[in-house]
């Protein structure tokens, strides 16, 4: 993610992000095209993803979810 993008909220970003269990609780990791630009842990998998989904309002978020992390 370029810098002038992470500002402007994640615009015209397409970013993936995976959702699991581990012994620490939910787990959320995110990557956009340039790197990794979140990784998120909490007991409640859905706040992780609105947590991401304020953090990256305007990008094209693309979410899938997988175990034993």
């Amino acid at each position: 993610m370029t810098p002038t993008c992470y500002p402007a909220g994640g615009a015209h970003a397409e970013i993936h992000f995976a959702m699991g269990e581990c012994s620490l609780g939910a787990l959320l990791v995110a990557k956009s095209d340039q790197d990794i630009c979140a990784i998120l842990r909490g007991d409640d998998p859905g706040k992780l993803a609105r947590v991401l989904e304020d953090s990256f309002p305007h990008a094209n978020l693309i979410g899938g979810l997988h175990r034993g992390l």
